[in-house]
């Protein structure tokens, strides 16, 4: 892998926030109240049970509605309860194994022959015997009293249960404790197999995903209907049950149910509406014996609720927005039968997976190349979801996938936003670098392009000018020191104006010799034309200033200038803390070699043979002949430039 070589602050910078986002996250995930990213998780959790997709329900499970042919064929809502005492004899006669209502029977029916009706319904239930009545939970109005229970309920408590203290952060759970408790009417409640409450709860989003499988009210434990059904079910005595507040139920040697710190059970849905077999009341009432639904109803377990629309039994579920709740109990009773409990991965476990990730950014990925850590950081948050769907389909194992790819995704922005503040920070810094050397518009179209080319060395043909003051030296002994300072100031300013305007890189001022070039670090294809252009121009601005030159004590400044053509290396030559964009090579020298001619030639400027190859015929040239270059075994031939084609006189 490519490794990125951050600096010490950026990676202390780095590690701190990177740090602080885990912490911030963790805040959040460990925050008692839930919060928009509670909600959010749930949301997942739907997304994971559409994805698995719909399961095989429990075939023992059928459901027998009051829909809209019932109260078609049977009439309006609420029935006679002799209507529900004649259900129970024909589904008894039809082979049903159990028969759970999920339809309340808390109040006596005070119609004319209601008693006698309520005293039906009772006795139906008691010759079945394998009928389980509901009541329901609910917090009363302010000031107002809960109804007492029954001693018939009482008798139905669940005070054996063993309860167990968890530990760790499930220490905290607890079982629900309502306010108010309503049960079936005691005749019902006595009859019954059994008794329990059936609320189907909003998980806190507007969806209905959890049941209460247990609660605590007036210092009894009461089951809720659907779990004490399971119980019987599975031959499980409420002796055998053990709760553990926050953790889970364990049903004996059957089952476990995971519980969640509020006492809640996450219902395992098999899939969407109908997805269990369906009976109208209507058919079942009016079923000949030997019918079809007698093959229906053998051996199940008949779940008899209201369907009917207008009822306001429908509430959302993870699979479908109209959903009714009795459908909900069905699952929850599939659940607990075949052990389907959804476990939710423990918080400390998710708060390591936080640690770990910040870990892998803070110390691996923090020097890894971007490209490495852009897969890096996309493999994490993919491999994470894959696994937790994968877990959520195969083992029923819930974890928490929003708050990790948060955190992940906050590790990635941290490094991403600070290496491209760093790369800007460092792009400002080579900008202003190159501005000493070059127009600052040359410098950003530069730094567009590549600006890594210019610390690089490279062989470029390049052209090399040299521009030196004649009799300067002798002349600065007799003079102010402060008038030299100022001439040469004034003088490198305008010097400097004219190479910028040339779009010429500026190399360094050694005394009052100049020396810049031209074609780096930006491609100049016309770069000879450009460094004689230069020096024409230069020598104009040292005319047209005599008057300044006299008053600062130099009325005959004067400049030779000699250029060459040829390749050099360019790049960046120096120490770490003092580094100079130059260019080295002979061909430097030959044109330092033609400026220091121009004194013995009495020329103002001087060009070599390759730089004159290179101008064509854009300016008046005069040649010399061929010279030594002192220092060197080379000879060049070399020019003149007396002006701009077709004004030899341009220079005074």
């Amino acid at each position: 892998m490519l490794r990125y070589r951050p600096s010490a602050r950026f990676t202390r910078l780095a590690r701190i926030m990177v740090s602080v986002w885990a912490a911030v996250i963790l805040v959040a995930y460990f925050w008692p109240a839930q919060t928009v990213l509670d909600r959010m998780e749930l949301y997942t959790i739907d997304w994971r049970f559409r994805v698995r997709g719909p399961q095989q329900p429990d075939p023992r499970l059928v459901m027998v509605t009051v829909d809209e042919e019932s109260i078609r064929s049977q009439g309006r809502w609420p029935w006679p309860r002799n209507r529900m005492a004649q259900l129970i004899q024909k589904l008894q006669q039809m082979g049903a194994e159990r028969i759970i209502f999920d339809i309340f029977f808390t109040e006596h029916d005070e119609t004319e022959l209601g008693a006698q009706h309520d005293a039906e319904l009772a006795e139906a239930t008691r010759q079945f015997g394998e009928v389980y009545h509901a009541g329901f939970a609910y917090d009363p109005e302010a000031g107002e009293a809960p109804p007492p229970l029954s001693d018939e309920v009482r008798a139905k408590a669940w005070d054996m249960v063993k309860t167990q203290t968890a530990t760790g952060l499930a220490a905290a759970g607890a079982l629900y404790q309502p306010h108010g408790l309503v049960m079936p009417l005691p005749e019902l409640a006595g009859a019954a197999k059994a008794v329990g409450f059936m609320n189907v709860l909003d998980s806190g989003d507007g969806v209905f995903r959890h049941v209460l499988p247990l609660l605590r009210y007036e210092e009894h434990v009461y089951p809720a209907l659907v779990l004490a059904a399971a119980c019987d079910i599975m031959g499980v005595e409420p002796a055998e049950v053990q709760v553990t507040p926050g953790r889970e139920i364990r049903l004996g040697n059957e089952a476990t149910i995971p519980l969640d710190a509020h006492g809640r059970m996450m219902v395992d849905f098999v899939g969407g509406r109908n997805s269990y077999p369906r009976l109208s009341v209507a058919s079942v009432l009016a079923a000949e014996p030997g019918s079809s639904l007698g093959e229906e109803l053998a051996g199940k377990i008949a779940f008899v609720a209201v369907t009917a629309p207008g009822f306001f039994d429908l509430r959302p579920s993870p699979f479908d927005t109209v959903y009714t709740g009795a459908e909900t109990q069905a699952n929850a009773l599939d659940t607990i039968l075949n052990n389907k409990g959804l476990p939710r991965l423990a918080p400390h476990y998710t708060a390591l997976v936080i640690v770990l990730m910040a870990l892998v950014f803070g110390v691996w990925l923090l020097q890894a190349d971007t490209i490495w850590l852009c897969i890096s950081a996309l493999a994490i948050e993919s491999g994470y979801v894959w696994c937790g769907l994968y877990l959520f389909r195969c083992n029923g194992l819930v974890i928490d996938l929003l708050v990790p790819m948060l955190a992940v995704a906050g590790f990635f922005v941290i490094i991403l936003v600070l290496r491209l503040l760093g790369e800007e920070r460092r792009r400002r810094q080579a900008q202003q670098t190159l501005s000493v050397f070059i127009p600052p518009e040359l410098a950003d179209r530069l730094i567009a392009d590549d600006v890594l080319s210019t610390m690089r060395g490279e062989r470029r043909v390049v052209t090399v000018l040299f521009s030196d003051l004649r009799g300067f030296t002798a002349a600065s002994d007799r003079a102010e020191p402060e008038a030299i300072v100022e001439l040469l100031n004034r003088y490198f300013s305008f010097m400097h104006d004219v190479i910028w305007q040339n779009e010429g890189t500026l190399d360094k001022y050694m005394g009052d010799e100049i020396m810049a070039f031209f074609n780096a670090p930006v491609v100049q294809p016309d770069h000879a034309r450009r460094a004689v252009r230069t020096a024409l121009e230069m020598q104009r601005v040292i005319q047209r200033r005599r008057d300044e030159w006299a008053f600062l004590g130099m009325p005959e400044l004067a400049a030779g200038i000699g250029i060459n053509t040829g390749v050099a290396i360019i790049g960046y030559v120096g120490s770490g803390a003092r580094m100079q964009y130059t260019a080295i090579g002979h061909h430097v020298n030959i044109a330092s070699r033609l400026q220091e001619l121009t004194r013995e030639l009495e020329q103002r400027i001087l060009i070599s043979e390759d730089t004159h190859a290179e101008i064509g015929d854009e300016f008046e040239t005069r040649p010399h002949g061929v010279v030594d270059i002192r220092g060197t075994a080379i000879k060049v031939a070399i020019y003149s430039v007396l002006g701009p084609k077709g004004q030899p006189d341009y220079l005074e």
